[in-house]
């Protein structure tokens, strides 16, 4: 088996250009991220509501929600809402969203990551969360709009 030869060749090179191709990666990779902050922005302008498009009032929350449960354990810092939200074509200060996070926490919809850094939603099976309603069935006396349902008859014989 014979070793990588790219890897041959950079053990010929001394310490000094490998930390010089390391600096000139390092650069192009910055310089590659912010070409992709500025395409992500130029895409949320393009869509549908863009250029800061006001956000109905409570569909905030709703929004944060969704944004937060894409990664439920990952604690959100508010710059990563912010570009989240801008990739939607929604634009929020930071402090805005800081505001927003310690409402939801306030209401026990989200809390502290682990470190005390960044925010996740709470679990659905926390000891704070409480279960949602159960769905009213057709086929109860009161359900849907309150009249009983007409039971089946059955016709087989």
């Amino acid at each position: 088996m014979s070793p990588d030869p790219v890897l041959e060749l950079l053990a010929k090179q001394s310490a000094t250009s490998l930390r010089a191709m390391q600096d000139e990666i390092r650069l192009q990779i910055e310089s590659l991220r912010v070409q992709y902050e500025l395409l992500t922005r130029a895409v949320a302008a393009k869509q549908p509501g863009a250029a800061g498009a006001q956000v109905p009032r409570g569909a905030k929350r709703a929004i944060f929600r969704e944004i937060l449960s894409t990664r439920p354990d990952h604690p959100w810092m508010p710059s990563e809402v912010r570009t989240a939200l801008a990739m939607q074509g929604i634009e929020s200060s930071s402090s805005s969203i800081r505001v927003m996070l310690r409402r939801m926490a306030e209401d026990e919809e989200v809390e502290r990551g682990a470190d005390g850094n960044g925010w996740k939603l709470i679990s659905s099976n926390g000891p704070h969360r409480q279960e949602p309603p159960e769905a009213t069935s057709w086929s109860t006396p009161g359900g849907m709009d309150g009249h009983a349902s007409p039971t089946p008859v059955d016709e087989s014989g």
